[in-house]
């Protein structure tokens, strides 16, 4: 069976993605993962595949799905905003908790150049005592694993070396300003204001819109001042 987006942001099966075929991937990785150094393995597309293989994998290895945009921003709405780099690290510890294997969705927030973070290095640290499975929302290709556009502020692009990398070829969209025909990611808060993150365009500091359409309750968002 294949995962492609159908109506209303439901999914549905067609020929563009093999759902058990990722599942076992992603499995294979977390096997894969346990003989490494940093315990991390990446699922890197930006295809609407991801989530569902995550639950799917949390199914059959009892690990926690976790999303990341709402469990950050939860925990830096009491942060005033020039601490916030230098406390999210623990803040990151203290989401992942003391679980063996933790799955983690919507990392779009780690990107946010307010919060000054390098978000792959955050992943491995987090994965220095547990198994990470991250859900990467961009390209792995050419050698690379990439977020956003080389134009855009959020940009970053990684060498892949021995990471364990799962994400199927041709996934990832355009990226976010780029020319028709330039493969890559668009970020969610440039695709979808409000979606996960802050809104691509807002003021520096903000946590407006973290999680927004993940169910994220208005009260967990910080407004603009």
């Amino acid at each position: 069976m294949r995962w492609q987006a159908g109506g209303a942001g439901q999914l549905a099966y067609t020929d563009a993605v093999t759902s058990e075929s990722f599942v076992e991937q992603v499995l294979a990785g977390v096997r894969k993962a346990e003989t490494l150094y940093h315990r991390l393995v990446i699922v890197a597309s930006d295809g609407p595949w991801r989530t569902p293989v995550l639950r799917e994998v949390a199914v059959r290895t009892g690990a926690r799905v976790l999303n990341l945009n709402l469990e950050i921003a939860r925990r830096l709405l009491d942060v005033p905003a020039r601490k916030r780099p230098l406390a999210l690290p623990d803040v990151l510890e203290d989401a992942v908790g003391g679980h063996e294997i933790v799955l983690l969705d919507h990392l779009e927030i780690l990107f946010d150049p307010a919060l000054g973070q390098d978000p792959l290095r955050l992943l491995q640290g987090a994965a220095r005592t547990r198994t990470v499975v991250a859900a990467w929302p961009g390209a792995a290709d050419d050698g690379f694993l990439r977020y956003a556009a080389p134009n855009h502020p959020e940009h970053r692009r990684y060498p892949r070396g021995d990471l364990p990398i799962v994400g199927p070829a041709g996934a990832a969209g355009r990226p976010h300003g780029a020319p028709s025909g330039v493969e890559g990611i668009v970020c969610n808060s440039c695709r979808v204001e409000g979606a996960a993150g802050r809104p691509h365009g807002a003021p520096s500091g903000e946590l407006r819109g973290a999680g927004r359409g993940d169910g994220v309750p208005d009260r967990a968002t910080r407004q603009p001042r």
